[in-house]
């Protein structure tokens, strides 16, 4: 590379003039243009040409030695040949061939006759040589070409090229006559040449089209994988499945044709006179003008230049065509993969930029732009210039996309040594306000239609060049299109592509010969799409068929094949046809490959109006009314349980993530037209004028075919379309309802209702397991449902039996999935169109408020080991939102992508702590403003920098909350005191000039439970302090800080929360513990009312956009609404919005509410006014030290509240689920455990009285009195509590003692007082004769009737289980690693030592035949010796039964319940019954799990039919 540049940038201006004057010193930047490689014409310009070629890969041969250079050349070609021939693997050395016989041809031409025939030839090979090289890029890492029709194509192609060859390497004519002989051969070779030349294009187009059908079976899954059209958001392509670089290709613009010879010279000249001046600061050439006049043509031919000449970066072409280019999802990622391809030296650094970019959690553009761009760019040691290409900007179709990407250009840029990026685009307003006022733009007056001088010369050479071979074309059609083309590149090219594919060119040639070249540029380009229409209608009936063709093209959110219209369209046979035909409009009719539009004016012209499409409207309601129908029935015809065939006979259902190779799989067993219908079907319908009979359409498809569909949209990675578009059925069925309502459009809303909430409620466990549709999401949908009635009864077979006596109900609300945990934080976007939920585990979810969709990947902090989240807040506009964590970073978010908006800033090395650290946006400028411990700092929101700290103005005070001003002309800080964090006091700066203006006294403040202190009116004129002790509000002016009022509330517990009313008039405000509100006038804070009607503590207050009414969510599980400034009780527009609530929340249009309520997260449309209760009444939930047992025999479980004042035991049936008998009234100081007898007729519970007390689990009455033992602990499990085998006996141990009783008689038959900890009995022998237990040095086995015993020296510091063989002296103990087995003798002696790995294993059980011990999900063939792991695949027969043998292999890991015989998962536990103890209170006996849900009711899930059998 160093010899194409010159030396770095001289200092002085005689050094720049002396550089410039020597251009044609080798040292010079010495760039090889297309045109000048590939020119045809006079000799001049060909010896033009060759003077360029300083020092680049085509050195200028002497002519003494031409000759001999060219055999030398030939003999590596054939040499290649020979070795290529019979091989697989042929682009890497054919690659090499071309390059080869380019430079033979160029030195063969300098000496020959017919050296511009040559010359023709020559540039044919240059872009076949590029193309290979970015075909071989793109296959880079596979073996081998395996498509057959490829590798015959190359073969031929190699062929006819070493036929050239052969012609080339021929030694010229010698002697005095050689001249009169080349004259004399001229003419034939010339000819001989024009046949190869058309011999090699044939084969190499077949070749191109073998190539792009091969790169086409991996690249119709892209566009479904992000976000459609419609959608109006991107989402990430993440390379899950090892084809992402067959599909980028699509961005690169190799399938965009290069400037004809002759052409653009002008403006090309003007951009490589840029590009290699590397003293200019005008690092961006924006190319703009309107459509069709070129642009992307010279994008495409500077970018294959500087490709060539090994200066190009990256490129970029935005097309309409696809999601993949029309938005900048994968941007970052094809640049990346661009610049790893074509600068090889940051290979290396793009790589480990991909690898350290987690596409599991993905992050925001601008982080991706720094890590995955400017990153590796400055890592380049370079003096020359590098290339972006950016093309056609203005087919993004997200202008806040564009913005976002000029931003970081600009910001960027000039961070990036020599780097120059050429941009093309519209001119469209948005693009112009960002780039026409930056001084590093260039090229902002270029104007490429130039209505007073239009480019006829260039228009004549591009259609003379295209032509030339099609013989029925005169020169006298040529200048016609020429003349009517007026300089317009894009008519032109319209023409010759409709003249190169169009069965009827006679036709077109006909109807161009009659029309008039308007001077307007949009009719001339409408009369000429009429013209190109029209010709394609052979007959009457062809019409309606082209319609039908061109509307499917035209509405579908991704492009899709003719195979796949055919398929939309089974009665239309002549699609191939009719597409050929439109070859001037549309682009790629191979049966297998996507039909582009070629250009978005075509687009534009079908989709206007009546009377400018003049008959070929496309009218876009009807049209994607027919898709709809389309895809619906290929997915009828198609879909069916287990689309992929992925469940073997005997197997556990796999997870998503199970399935090998599952994108190919994918692609194997699907067609693209499914795969479309798939993705879209919905987005159709939606975007449709939906008909009564079309409604009765979808109905019957979702309750035929709704669980196949989610099926396969889960192993597609689309689950996030399924709520999308559900979401918008639902509310377009809802909208359809309540304008005309009637029996069918309830029929319809309630079928469609169901189906959605199905898709939310379970939307995390459909992602990570497709097949889990038909077993426990299936299971836990409501009865009398009108679809899923049907669906429980077809795939009964292969669900979980589920006891419960809950009664699933799935109101009009959505019940969402999305928390497993306890919540901190509920927060909306001041837009109601987002809202967050931060729950005690340490995980943020944004969550759509339309939908109820999970936005984004849920962020858990992966810096700190205890995920910590501090505040969230919203900017103003809802659009962004930035949190803290407890590793002291700051995230910012965008809120409609959920992605980082840039990359997480560190404060300082303290830790942040929940409720403590807030944080706010200024509404007027890019600021955020938060807490950092004892100051406060601003961030810059585009720049990331730190702008300024605070923390020297809060006068030995500690910041707590903070706030802006509507206006953002004021802030204010409350905080608490530094010596005694009781007396609080507060800040006012005027933000502009960033003045403290005044500072107060509040009331006490303790920062460790702080809500929001500071609220501000809507307009900015007052604003309200508060303090979380005491009800004083002090009320004061934002302009001066002084006070205007101290308010007295109610409650004595401090104030919780002021509002103001969006109007400005007045503010509310409710205490903690008070069931009062109280209103106040703002301006001089007199009292208005006080407002009563709860019974409860109030919530939550909001005031209604309007300011005329307020609402008020109290904790007598009621939500009501007050007039303004009355406070009179009003009709509530939330009847039925009552129940268990908890963290409720309004939006603040009042349209949405989120509350937390029993086991649910809850979204409501408050706009639906659905009636009923959604609530059960108070939960009884289960606590972390709640203790449950199940008998062996599995007909009853009990559970023990550890902190009820009543005792809180409770025994329920197994089999029905229904509790037997009230819950029993023991101890008053709870209990802390309990256990079943083996005869399942007795539960004994310690409790915090130290009392042991039995009782008859059929009749829950207490069976004797309660025996006191002093070694128990008030408020811990006791270490060891169990029956004997015959359930005669009952053993206890705590605290370093143990005792044994008969359990009928109260005679204490045994007992070790010892003095450690690590003294206790952990196990009977099977006759219950004998207990087991260590004490400080042993392992000990003692009679518990004589009272001997017999003694092993101990090895571990602590036991948890141990058990006794029924057939062998064998004792089994654990510990936290591992097992031990001792021999029972005369004393004890340990056989063997057995490790595992750690984890929550339960139980230790010997086989009933004694050969097997099981712990947990391990299991060890102890008859042999050593003991071996158990490798069968299911579990050993003989701990099949009752009584003691019962042991379960199953247990609950991570959300899942697994199972060891057979090994794997076998299903998700469903987030709502994930609570917050599950990891300590689930139980396993046999093939049943018991859960629990927030009332403390158990549901046993029987896992037996999903566990293969034998």
């Amino acid at each position: 590379m160093s010899n194409f540049f010159g030396k770095a940038k001289r200092e002085n201006k005689e050094a720049k003039q002396q550089r410039e004057t020597s251009a044609e010193d080798s040292s010079s930047l010495n760039i090889i243009p297309i045109e000048d490689r590939s020119q045809s014409g006079s000799a001049s310009r060909s010896q033009a040409s060759i003077k360029t070629m300083g020092s680049g890969p085509f050195k200028r041969s002497k002519s003494s030695n031409t000759s001999d250079k060219t055999s030398d050349l030939a003999e590596q070609f054939f040499g290649i040949v020979r070795d290529l021939s019979e091989a697989t693997d042929i682009l890497a050395p054919l690659k090499s061939a071309s390059m080869l016989m380019m430079r033979i041809i160029q030195n063969y031409r300098i000496t020959q006759n017919n050296a511009t025939a040559w010359l023709d030839l020559y540039e044919d090979l240059v872009p076949h040589a590029t193309e290979l090289e970015a075909h071989r890029d793109i296959l880079e890492g596979r073996s081998s070409i395996t498509d057959q029709a490829c590798l015959d194509a190359l073969r031929e192609y190699l062929r006819t090229a070493s036929e050239i060859i052969e012609q080339a390497s021929k030694p010229a004519p010698k002697g005095v006559l050689r001249h009169t002989i080349r004259h004399i051969t001229g003419q034939r070779e010339k000819e001989a040449i024009d046949r190869h030349r058309q011999k090699l294009e044939n084969h190499w187009q077949v070749y191109k089209a073998a190539m792009a059908v091969m790169l086409s079976l991996t690249l119709d899954n892209l566009n479904e994988q992000v976000r459609g059209l419609s959608g109006g958001r991107a989402v990430r392509i993440a390379d899950d499945y090892g084809v992402l670089e067959s599909k980028l290709w699509l961005a690169y613009g190799d399938n965009i044709a290069m400037c004809e010879p002759g052409t653009r010279t002008d403006v090309l000249d003007v951009i490589r006179k840029w590009v290699v001046d590397i003293e200019t600061t005008e690092q961006i050439f924006w190319l703009n003008d309107a459509a069709g006049t070129g642009k992307s043509t010279i994008a495409a031919t500077l970018a294959k230049e500087w490709q060539l000449n090994q200066i190009l970066a990256g490129r970029f072409f935005f097309s309409p065509n696809a999601d993949t280019t029309r938005t900048t999802s994968v941007f970052c990622l094809a640049i990346a993969k661009d610049m790893a391809r074509l600068q090889r030296n940051i290979k290396d650094v793009v790589e480990r930029a991909l690898e350290k970019l987690s596409f599991d959690h993905p992050s925001y553009f601008n982080v991706q732009f720094q890590q995955l761009i400017v990153g590796p760019l400055q890592s380049l040691k370079i003096s020359h210039p590098v290339c972006l290409v950016i093309d056609a900007l203005d087919n993004c179709i997200a202008e806040e996309e564009r913005k976002k990407l000029l931003e970081a250009l600009l910001r960027r840029a000039s961070s990036i040594k020599h780097l120059k990026i050429l941009l093309t685009s519209r001119p469209l307003p948005d693009i112009c306000d960002i780039l026409q006022s930056s001084d590093i733009v260039c090229g902002k007056d270029i104007r490429l239609l130039d209505i007073n001088a239009p480019a006829h010369k260039d228009v004549s050479i591009f259609v003379g060049n295209k032509l030339r071979n099609i013989a029925f074309v005169s020169e006298e059609h040529r200048q016609m299109i020429v003349s009517q083309a007026n300089g317009l590149f894009l008519y032109a090219s319209t023409v010759c592509s409709m003249l190169e594919t169009s069965r009827r060119r006679a036709e077109i040639l006909k109807i161009l010969s009659a029309s008039q070249a308007p001077q307007k540029m949009e009719t001339r380009m409408d009369d000429l799409y009429l013209s190109v229409l029209r010709q394609a209608l052979f007959d009457e009936k062809a019409a309606q068929i082209l319609m039908e063709i061109l509307c499917t093209i035209i509405v579908a959110f991704q492009p899709i094949s003719i195979n796949t219209i055919s398929a939309f369209l089974p009665e239309n046979h002549q699609v191939e046809d009719l597409v050929q035909d439109l070859g001037g409009v549309l682009k790629d009719g191979d049966p297998d490959r996507p039909i582009k539009v070629v250009h978005p004016t075509f687009r534009e012209f079908v989709l206007s109006s009546r009377e400018r499409a003049n008959g070929f409207l496309v009218d876009s309601p009807t049209s994607h009314a027919t898709v709809a129908n389309a895809c619906v029935n290929v997915l009828e015809q198609f879909l069916e349980y287990d689309i992929l065939g992925v469940q073997a006979e005997g197997q556990l259902l796999p997870r998503n993530s199970d399935v090998p190779f599952l994108g190919q799989l994918i692609e194997k067993q699907t067609t693209p037209a499914v795969r479309y219908a798939t993705a879209y079907w919905a987005h159709h319908a939606t975007d449709a004028d939906i008909s009564l009979e079309m409604w009765t359409f979808i109905r019957h498809f979702l309750a035929r075919q709704l669980l196949c569909w989610v099926e396969l949209m889960s192993w597609r990675g689309n689950i996030s379309l399924c709520v999308e578009g559900l979401a918008r059925i639902h509310s377009k069925a809802r909208k359809q309802h309540a304008d005309n309502p009637s029996a069918s459009s309830s029929l319809n809303l309630s079928v469609i209702r169901h189906a959605y909430q199905f898709v939310v409620h379970n939307q995390t466990t459909l992602a990570q397991a497709a097949l889990q549709a038909y077993s426990i999401s299936l299971v836990l949908t409501p009865q009398s449902s009108p679809i899923f009635d049907g669906y429980r009864e077809r795939y009964r077979s292969r669900q979980p039996k589920v006891v419960t006596t809950q009664k699933i109900e799935w109101g009009s609300h959505s019940v969402l999935e999305g928390y497993t945990s306890s919540i901190e934080q509920l927060v909306f976007s001041p837009d109601s169109t987002r809202f967050i939920i931060i729950s005690g585990d340490g995980v943020l979810r944004l969550f759509d408020a339309g939908t109820g969709a999970i936005v984004g990947v849920p962020f858990k902090d992966p810096d700190a080991e205890i995920s910590v989240i501090g505040d969230c807040t919203f900017s103003s506009d809802g659009q962004q939102f930035a949190f803290l964590t407890g590793s002291n970073q700051v995230y910012m978010w965008d809120s409609q992508t959920g992605e980082e908006v840039l990359p997480r800033f560190l404060r300082g090395k303290k830790r942040v702590y929940r409720n403590y650290t807030r944080s706010a946006f200024s509404p007027t400028h890019p600021y955020l403003a938060a807490i950092d411990g004892p100051g406060i700092w601003m961030l810059h929101t585009k720049g990331g920098k730190d702008l300024m700290s605070f923390a020297t103005y809060t006068d030995r005070h500690l910041p707590v909350d903070i706030a802006f001003s509507p206006d953002g002309k004021w802030f204010v800080c409350v905080g608490e005191s530094k010596r005694d964090h009781t007396n609080g006091r507060a800040f006012v700066w005027d933000w502009e000039s960033q003045k403290r203006i005044n500072s107060y006294d509040t009331y006490k403040i303790k920062g460790w439970a702080t809500p929001p202190m500071v609220a501000f009116s809507a307009d900015s004129t007052r604003f309200a302090t508060w303090g979380n002790e005491g009800a004083q509000i002090y009320l004061r002016e934002s302009s001066t800080g002084d006070g205007v009022a101290i308010l007295v509330g109610k409650g004595s517990d401090g104030c919780k929360s002021v509002v103001f009313s969006p109007q400005g008039s007045f503010l509310a405000a409710h205490g903690h513990d008070t069931s009062s509100i109280t209103l106040w006038e703002q301006n001089e804070g007199k009292m208005v009312s006080v407002i009563n009607g709860h019974s409860a503590k109030v919530l939550h207050i909001s005031f209604s956009p309007d300011g005329q009414r307020l609402a008020s969510v109290s904790d007598d599980q009621t939500v009501r609404v007050w007039s303004i400034p009355a406070g009179d009780p009003l009709e509530s527009i939330f009847a039925g919005y009552t129940g268990d609530i908890r963290h409720p929340l309004l939006s603040p249009d009042w349209t949405k509410l989120v509350t937390i309520s029993s086991e649910n997260l809850n979204l409501y449309n408050l706009q639906e006014r659905a009636m009923g209760s959604v609530s059960r009444g108070k939960p009884r939930k289960i606590m972390k030290y709640d203790h449950v047992a199940a008998p062996l025999t599995g007909s009853l479980i009990a559970r023990g509240d550890h902190f009820s004042k009543d005792g809180g035991l409770q025994i329920w049936d197994t089999s029905t689920g229904e509790a037997v008998g009230p819950v029993i009234e023991g101890s008053r100081t709870g209990i802390t455990y309990l256990v079943y007898s083996p005869d399942g007729q007795m539960i004994a519970t310690t409790s915090s009285d130290l009392h042991i007390r039995i009782w008859d689990a059929r009749t829950q009455t207490m069976i004797g009195e309660p025996l006191h033992v002093p070694c128990l602990s008030a408020n811990l499990r006791p270490d060891g509590f169990f029956f004997s085998p015959d359930s005669q006996l009952l053993g206890v141990c705590s605290s370093g003692s143990s005792y044994v009783w008969n359990v009928r008689t109260r005679e204490e038959m045994w007992s070790h007082r010892g003095n450690s900890v690590y003294t206790y009995a952990f196990a009977f022998s099977p006759d219950s004769t004998h207990i087991a237990g260590m004490d400080a040095n042993n392992v000990y086995i003692t009679n518990v009737y004589t009272g001997s015993r017999i003694l092993g020296p101990r090895k571990n510091s602590l036991y948890t289980f141990g058990a006794f063989s029924p057939t062998d002296p064998l004792l089994a103990v654990t510990y936290s690693r591992g097992l031990e087995l001792w021999k029972i003798g005369e004393d004890l002696q340990l056989v063997v030592e057995l490790s595992f790995e750690g984890g929550d294993h339960r139980g230790l059980t010997f086989s009933s035949d004694g050969r097997y011990l099981a712990h947990g999900p391990f299991c060890w063939d102890v008859s042999s010796v050593p003991p071996r792991t158990y490798d069968g695949r299911f579990p050993p027969n003989s701990f099949e039964g009752k009584g003691l043998c019962t042991h379960s292999f199953l247990t609950y890991q991570n959300g899942w319940i697994h199972s060891s015989y057979p090994a794997g998962a076998v299903l998700p536990v469903p987030s709502n019954l994930r609570l917050q103890w599950l990891d300590r209170h689930w139980y396993a006996y046999g093939t049943c799990v018991l859960l629990w849900n927030d009332y403390g009711e158990p549901i046993i899930v029987d896992c037996s039919p999903l566990l293969p059998k034998p």
